[in-house]
């Protein structure tokens, strides 16, 4: 499983494990986790990038619209047959 550090806007830096991509309506989505988290239980977000095309590096942001959380969930859950996601 791949593991990436985000930097965020204040300079602290958080790892996740990233679960699948996907991309819907030319968006790039990431679902990720925090490493180390009980896998049965494990807490993961939605991340959506949102940097320019020609950036050199890409920026990120969760997701929080409920309608787009809700496009998107369906693609991870067929990407990761073998992964149950719940939401509250």
């Amino acid at each position: 499983m791949e593991t990436l550090t985000f930097i965020s806007d204040d300079g602290t830096s958080d790892n996740f494990d990233i679960y699948g991509q996907v991309k819907l309506s030319g968006v790039n989505y990431l679902l990720v986790g925090n490493p180390g988290d009980d896998e049965a239980e494990k807490t993961v977000m939605i991340m959506k990038e949102v940097s320019a095309q020609d950036a050199e590096e890409s920026d990120y942001e969760i997701v929080t619209d409920d309608n787009e959380i809700d496009a998107v969930l369906p693609l991870f859950e067929e990407l990761l047959d073998d992964f149950s996601i719940e939401t509250f």
